[in-house]
């Protein structure tokens, strides 16, 4: 993910047992974090403030780092760790209005809204297996990855409000990500690609 922390832009990068900071600039390393895990799917979530927000299935939960710039250089400070509230085995995290949205599939659960501190606001009935998630216009777009059914629910902390559901696609193992463009979503299946109209007009 590209980030810039306390003004300096850098490429974040998460790999077998390592979060990194790396310069765009020249490509030097401005930081490094050990994070133990042999599958790091979900790409990091970066916050404003260099809060970078971890999350794994596979009984790895999630984490929350604060990366900021000293007198010598990038510091890493923990605030919490394998903590099991969350944990993503394919889905990205989104970040939106100062929340955390996830799908913690890893432990049967269902979209949860996560404050910065990894709070829980809310987590919703329905469970979403691996399939995707993101956010457009205070929206957010969850489809299940066992079915295919995209539900449209409120991106707000204060409860979880269903706008809306629909079947789009028939299959299963649904984990690839979906796009939107002009109020048009783009979702795939392992044998299909769909393009529907989601801007209401």
């Amino acid at each position: 993910m590209v980030a810039t922390i306390d003004g300096v832009e850098q490429l974040v990068s998460w790999h077998k047992g390592t979060v990194a900071g790396i310069s765009t600039a020249d490509g030097k390393l401005l930081w490094k974090f050990a994070w133990q895990t042999d599958r790091p799917i979900p790409s990091p979530a970066v916050m404003p403030d260099g809060k970078i927000f971890l999350t794994i299935g596979y009984g790895g939960g999630c984490s929350l780092i604060q990366v900021s710039k000293g007198a010598s250089g990038f510091v890493v400070t923990e605030i919490f760790k394998g903590d099991k509230r969350s944990g993503e085995t394919v889905p990205p995290v989104v970040f939106y209005e100062g929340y955390l949205y996830t799908i913690g599939n890893d432990k049967g659960k269902g979209v949860q809204c996560l404050a910065p501190d990894g709070t829980v606001k809310w987590e919703s009935k329905q469970k979403f297996g691996m399939g995707s998630l993101l956010v457009a216009d205070g929206v957010l777009f969850a489809v299940e990855g066992d079915n295919g059914k995209v539900h449209m629910m409120e991106a707000k902390p204060d409860a979880c409000v269903e706008l809306g559901s629909a079947k789009i696609l028939s299959g299963d193992s649904i984990w690839g990500p979906m796009a939107l463009a002009e109020g048009r979503l783009v979702l795939r299946d392992q044998k299909e690609l769909k393009c529907v109209d989601v801007s209401g007009k």
